[in-house]
């Protein structure tokens, strides 16, 4: 071959490889777009293209390992964890990676061991987002497993717990960082003044008022007793200046006479608190203001304290009731000498406009209807919705029903101090030990529901709810841990946990990314399913994926 044609090849090999980097730059752009979307199996769709063209670039690999973790596939994370540090030994990002996949696997020594090797040899190369994932991976072991941390003296030293601090400070993730789990700590102290307000309702006064003439009410019943009405009506109200009237009004227009009403102010910052000093100076309505906002479920249990009807029925402050609501349950209560009675309802969205979408009607039973009595079949009711094809499982929501009150007292039920998902984890201990429920066919209440977009809110919004089922998962630990119902029976105790999952958890976790699910999801199945742990995970982030692509 002359030297012309060697010259010629030469150039025509070069010009070849520059546009077999021009397309790989492009390759890696698009790549890291759908990376950093969250969109997991498009990314490694990408990568098997980029690969195949002959890229290797390890952060690209990092990256596949990260999507692979993401979708609950850890032995093919770990594969991509080898295949990075194969061709950059000092990636710290997938060590720590790798220690997340250990965790994950039920591996948590091996993971220990790579966190003290970070932060022993590496601790300059990591950044803020690598301390976080470690935070976040030793949230766990902080609450469960403290003293095995402790034998890891630089993972100890980097928690703070050399120094003596609670766990849950030690577990706080740096501010400002991009992952919402990582600000859950952070509201801690805040949500904890909160809860030092809540006891202020003990003490508060009554709004003064004077007593017009009531307003005329038949259909009178004896379930009274000479030392309070026959039910306590308790309705927290929190900017409900639009609807309150309505409501209010639906209460004034029972046919039942022997209740009273406990409005509690939960600070809200509109007309509302207006609306209810008129409303309490009827007979029997009583007002009682929080010193700041405490959530509906603390201020339904400042209401209970004050209550001193026989029954207690909650009411939401935008929702309507049937004039016989209380005269028809009352009576039912009374003849079956049941612990919980519940009606059908009316269900529809309304925006702000006042327009209603999606009118439902739910009956629960064709004819009169009582729930068995052992926790057992009730808690299958609970995972299946249903006990036979005509009888439902009411929701587990406080309204729509009436609950004896000296049953709530004397089985310690009240509101957990959770800004949401107070209500489910309310109405599990309701329905695993009340003595007997009775399901009505009437309906009887209209709820009125009110969109509240997840994708609409801010990071701290998004931080309440993920702490709200972390914390609801660590009170099934304690129920589990000292109730006779559940305490030694851990087939009862999954089966809550997976309807904690369900119900509280998987429609608002398929709205988030993956990397804010995954720690919820790998907390769950260790709680609850121990050596099955990574097989759940694998499956519950395989059925969140599916749920975020419909």
């Amino acid at each position: 071959m002359s030297k012309a044609r060697r010259m010629l090849k030469k150039k025509q090999q070069k010009k070849e490889r520059q546009a077999v980097r021009q397309n790989l730059g492009a390759g890696e752009s698009a790549f890291e777009k759908l990376f950093e979307e969250g969109k997991y199996e498009e990314t490694l769709q990408a990568l098997a293209k980029l690969i195949g063209a002959g890229d290797r670039n390890p952060e690209l690999f990092y990256q596949g390992a990260y999507s692979y973790y993401m979708l609950g596939d850890n032995d093919r994370a770990a594969e991509w964890v080898n295949n990075t540090l194969t061709f950059a030994p000092a990636h710290v990002q997938a060590r720590v990676l790798l220690a997340r996949i250990c965790f994950a696997e039920n591996r948590a020594a091996d993971g220990f061991k790579i966190f003290e090797f970070l932060l022993s040899s590496e601790k300059a190369a990591l950044g803020e987002e690598d301390f976080d994932a470690i935070r976040q991976s030793m949230a766990y072991y902080l609450r469960h497993d403290r003293e095995t941390v402790k034998k890891y003296p630089s993972l100890c030293a980097f928690l703070g717990l050399e120094e003596g601090e609670a766990a849950e400070k030690a577990a706080q993730p740096q501010e400002g960082a991009s992952d919402a789990l990582a600000k859950l700590q952070a509201l801690k102290n805040r949500l904890q003044g909160i809860n030092a307000s809540r006891e202020q309702a003990d003490a508060a006064e009554p709004v003064k008022t004077d007593a017009d003439p009531a307003t005329e009410r038949t259909d009178s019943t004896d379930a009274g007793t000479q030392d309070g009405p026959a039910v306590s009506v308790i309705i927290p109200v929190y900017r409900a200046e639009k609807y309150l009237r309505g409501c209010l009004d639906s209460v004034v227009n029972q046919t039942l006479a022997d209740y009273e009403v406990i409005l509690i102010d939960d600070a809200g910052e509109d007309g509302s608190l207006a609306i209810e000093e008129e409303y309490a100076k009827r007979e029997n309505w009583r007002l009682y203001c929080m010193a700041e906002n405490a959530g509906p479920g603390l201020a339904r249990n400042a209401g209970l304290r004050h209550a001193r009807g026989k029954y207690i029925a909650f009411v939401d402050a935008d929702d309507l009731l049937e004039p016989d609501f209380l005269a028809v349950l009352v009576n039912a209560a009374e003849q079956e000498r049941a612990d919980v009675v519940c009606a059908g309802y009316r269900q529809w969205e309304e925006d702000r406009d006042g327009r209603r979408s999606g009118e439902k009607t739910v009956t629960l039973a064709p004819e009169r209807a009582e729930l068995p009595g052992a926790p057992e079949k009730r808690l299958q009711m609970l995972l299946n919705g249903r006990e036979s094809d005509a009888t439902k499982l009411p929701d587990p929501v406080p309204w729509g029903r009436i609950i004896r009150r000296d049953f709530l007292a004397s089985h310690a039920i009240a509101f957990p101090s959770l800004p949401r998902f107070e209500d489910t984890i309310f109405n599990l201990p309701l329905l695993l030990e009340a003595g007997k429920i009775v399901l009505l066919p009437d309906v009887l209440y209209g709820h009125r529901l009110q969109p509240d977009s997840i994708t609409h809110q801010s990071n701290e919004q998004h931080a309440v709810y993920l702490q709200s089922i972390l914390q609801g998962f660590d009170w099934l630990e304690d129920y589990a841990a000292t109730h006779p119902l559940v305490a030694g029976n851990e087939g009862l105790k999954t089966a809550l946990g997976v309807y904690l999952m369900n119900h509280m958890t998987i429609g608002l976790l398929c709205r988030y990314p993956l990397e804010q699910a995954k720690p919820i999801v790998d907390h769950f199945a260790r709680q609850n399913f121990k050596d099955h742990a990574p097989f759940v995970s694998l499956l519950l982030l395989r059925y969140l994926s599916e749920l975020r692509e419909n």
